[in-house]
C-alpha cells in the first residue's frame, strides 16, 4: 500500500508539472520571451480568432456608418437640380424679354432728336416689370433650396449624422477597434507559435483596413459641409442680387411713369450692385466652402481624427503578402490557416472597394475645380453685363431724353448679351447633367446606385462572417 500510495503521488507531481509548464504566464512574471510567453492553446487560439472577427465586423460597421452619413448629411432630392433649373431660367426668360422689348423700343427713338412719346410710351415703360417679377422667381427659388437644405440638415441631426454625432460615433468606434487590435496582437506577442508570422501579417492589414473607413469618413464629411456651405452661400447672395436687381427694375418704372428722372440714379445703383454681386457670388461661395472645410479638418484633429494619405498600393501588397504566406503553408491542412483564407475575400473585396471610391473622388475634385473655374468665368461675364446697364441708367439721370435714352439703350443691349448667354448656358449645363445621370444610371454608377451596391455587399460579409 506504501508502494502504490507513493506512485500516486509521483504521477500527481509529474502531471502538474507538466501542465504548468502549459500555463499562460501572468505579466508580472518578467520581461523576457522566456518568462513571458508560451505556446498558444486551443482557447488562446479561439481568443484571437474571435478578436480578429470582430475587428473586421466593427470595421464593416463603420463602413456602413460612412455610407449612411453620406446619404443623410448632404442630401440632394432627385428634382432638386431640374426645380432650380426650371426657376432660373423663368428668370432669365423674363429678363430677356423685357430686355428685347426695351432695346426695340428704344432703338426706334434712337435716332429721334427729341425721342418725344417714348416716356408717355406704355411697351417701354412696361419692359421693367417682366425682368423684376423674373428676380423675384429667382430669389424665391434661392429661398427654397436654402430652406430644403436647413430642413434636411435638422432631420440628419435628428436620425443621429449631423456632423459633432458623426465625429463622436467614430471617434468611439476607432477606440473600440484600437483596443481589440491591441488585445489581439497581446495574445499574439505571449504565447507565439509556428503561425506568429501569418497573424503579424493580418494584423498589419487589420490595421490598413481600421485607417480606410477612417480616410472615407473624413472625405464624406469634408464633401458635405463643404458643398452645403457653399450651395447656402451661392442662395443667399444670389437672394440679395434677385432683390437688388427687382428694386432697380422698380425704379426704373418710377423714372418714366412719374417722369422723373432722377429715379434712374437708384434704378443704375441697384442695378449695379446686382451685377457685382453676380461676379462674386461664385466666388465667394467658393470661399465660403474653403473655410468651412479648414473648420472641419480642425474639428477633426481635437477628435483625434488626423487625416490620413492612404496608400491603396502599399494597402494592396500587405494583403498579397498574407495571401501568399496562407497559399505556401496550406500544405499543411492547418484549420487555422483555412480560417485566414476564408477571411482574405473580405479584405480583398473593401480594399477594392475603397480603391475604387478613392479613384472617383479625385476625378470629381478635378471636374469640381473645372467647373467652380466656369462658373467664376459666367459669373464675371454676366456680372459685367448688368453692371454695363447699371453705370449708363446713372449718367443718363443727368441728360436730356435723346442722350439719355442712346445711354440707356447701350446698357439694355449690353445685359441683354449676357442675359442670353446666361439663358443658353444654363440650359447647356442642365442638358449635359440629364445626359450625364442617364448614362450612370443605365451603368449603375449614380451615386445613390453605388452606395446601395456596398450596402449590400457589407451586409453579406456580415452574414458569411
Amino acid at each position: 500500500m506504501k508502494n502504490m500510495a507513493h506512485a500516486v503521488v509521483c504521477s500527481a507531481l509529474i502531471f502538474c508539472s507538466q501542465s504548468a509548464a502549459f500555463a499562460v504566464q501572468p505579466d508580472n512574471m518578467g520581461t523576457g520571451p522566456a518568462a513571458n510567453s508560451s505556446p498558444v492553446t486551443i482557447d488562446q487560439n479561439a481568443a484571437i480568432e474571435r478578436l480578429t472577427r470582430n475587428i473586421l465586423l466593427n470595421e464593416i460597421k463603420l463602413e456602413k456608418f460612412n455610407l449612411h452619413f453620406r446619404i443623410e448629411s448632404a442630401k440632394q432630392g432627385r428634382w432638386k437640380g431640374l426645380r432650380f433649373f426650371s426657376l432660373q431660367e423663368i428668370n432669365s426668360g423674363c429678363t430677356e424679354g423685357g430686355l428685347i422689348t426695351g432695346v426695340a423700343e428704344r432703338g426706334a427713338h434712337i435716332h429721334a432728336r427729341q425721342s418725344r412719346g417714348l416716356s408717355e410710351n406704355v411697351i417701354t415703360n412696361g419692359s421693367n416689370l417682366p425682368p423684376g417679377i423674373g428676380q423675384v422667381i429667382g430669389a424665391g427659388a434661392d429661398g427654397i433650396e436654402l430652406g430644403l437644405n436647413g430642413y434636411h440638415k435638422l432631420q440628419a441631426s435628428k436620425h443621429g449624422f449631423s456632423a459633432a454625432q458623426a465625429r463622436t460615433y467614430v471617434r468611439d468606434s476607432l477606440n473600440n477597434i484600437d483596443a481589440e487590435i491591441a488585445a489581439r496582437d497581446k495574445l499574439i506577442e505571449e504565447h507565439p507559435d509556428e503561425l506568429t508570422e501569418m497573424r503579424k501579417l493580418e494584423s498589419v492589414v487589420l490595421n490598413d483596413h481600421r485607417n480606410l473607413p477612417l480616410a472615407e469618413f473624413e472625405d464624406a464629411l469634408l464633401y458635405a459641409r463643404s458643398r452645403i456651405a457653399q450651395q447656402q452661400a451661392f442662395y443667399f447672395l444670389d437672394i440679395f442680387k434677385n432683390a437688388t436687381g427687382a428694386s432697380g427694375n422698380l425704379m426704373g418704372f418710377k423714372a418714366l411713369s412719374d417722369h422723373r428722372r432722377y429715379y434712374n440714379v437708384s434704378a443704375g445703383l441697384l442695378s449695379t450692385i446686382s451685377g457685382g454681386l453676380i461676379m462674386i457670388d461664385p466666388i465667394l461661395s467658393r470661399l465660403c466652402s474653403s473655410a468651412v472645410s479648414k473648420i472641419q479638418q480642425r474639428n477633426l484633429s481635437k477628435y483625434q481624427l488626423n487625416s490620413l494619405q492612404v496608400d491603396t498600393f502599399r494597402t494592396e501588397a500587405h494583403l498579397n503578402a498574407l495571401r501568399e504566406y496562407c497559399r505556401s503553408h496550406k500544405t499543411s491542412n492547418d484549420p487555422r490557416i483555412a480560417s485566414v483564407l476564408g477571411r482574405v475575400w473580405a479584405y480583398d473585396e473593401t480594399g477594392q472597394q475603397f480603391a475604387r471610391h478613392f479613384d472617383r473622388n479625385a476625378q470629381a475634385l478635378i471636374r469640381g475645380d473645372r467647373i467652380a473655374i466656369q462658373n467664376m468665368g459666367s459669373g464675371l461675364f454676366v456680372g459685367a453685363s448688368k453692371i454695363g446697364t447699371g453705370v449708363p441708367l446713372m449718367i443718363a439721370a443727368s441728360y436730356e431724353r435723346p442722350v439719355a435714352n442712346s445711354l440707356i439703350f447701350a446698357g439694355n443691349v449690353s445685359y441683354l448679351t449676357g442675359t442670353t448667354y446666361s439663358l443658353l448656358d444654363n440650359a447647356r449645363i442642365q442638358y449635359k447633367r440629364e445626359i450625364d445621370n442617364h448614362r450612370l444610371s443605365a451603368q449603375h454608377e449614380l451615386p445613390s446606385q453605388l452606395v446601395r451596391a456596398r450596402l449590400a455587399r457589407l451586409e453579406e460579409m456580415e452574414r458569411k462572417l
